[in-house]
Formats: C-alpha cells, structure tokens, sequence
C-alpha cells in the first residue's frame, strides 16, 4: 500500500532557501576531461542531522564529515563511476552536501530520503 504524504510532510518541514546543484556529466577529449557545466535552482526539502547510532554504521572516513538527511520529493543524483554521473549537492546555510545514497522511501511515502556528506572546504 502506498500514501501519498510526500508533498504534505516536506511542506510542512520546509526548509527555505536549500539550493540544489546538478553538475553535468564531463566529456573527454584526447584523454582530457572537459569541465563540467551547473544547473542551479531551489530546493523544496527538509533535512535533520544523523543520530549517533545512524552515524555508527557509516564507514569510517564518513562519520565526522557532517552527514544530514535531505528529504525531498524530487528525484537526486548519486555518483556513478561506471556512467561518469556526478552526484547532486546541496546547499543548505551556505554549506555544500554532497548526495551520497539514496533510501527507497518513494515506494510507501512518495518521497525519498538521501544520505548527504558535507563537502569539505
């Protein structure tokens, strides 16, 4: 069975002014990459900070990184090696998250929850 709460609870959890970053997949030319092009625009999501028990199960380079979870109605990318696919970020606060992985909340909720880590500076 699904419920269609999705749009209700990011409505109401909102968080206002999260920009979303969608970098374009890099071309290569004589072994050279080319640099990749941004499409920026806004965000409509909620996020919340990982419990210390969420953290835990993170590998280890992952745990001090700042890792939220981004809730959203809106379909993110994640990284992809074998596509060239760069993952989404996310900035929330004036500070970058990366999109790590994302939970298959969509099926029951209508809305996906994304794992993301802060980009360092």
């Amino acid at each position: 069975m699904t419920f269609n709460i999705g749009p209700t609870v990011i409505g109401i959890f909102n968080t206002p002014g999260v920009t979303l970053k969608r970098r374009s997949t890099p071309t290569y030319s004589n072994g050279f990459a080319s640099a990749s092009t941004t499409t920026t625009s806004s965000l409509v999501c909620s996020w919340h900070t990982l419990s210390d028990k969420e953290l835990a199960v993170l590998p280890e380079g992952q745990r001090t990184s700042g890792a939220i979870y981004v809730y959203t109605t809106t379909a993110l990318q994640t990284a992809d090696s074998s596509t060239g696919v760069l993952a989404d970020v996310v900035t929330i606060s004036n500070v970058d998250y990366e999109i790590h992985s994302q939970d298959a909340w969509s099926i029951q909720a209508n809305y996906y929850r994304y794992l993301a880590l802060r980009v360092p500076v």
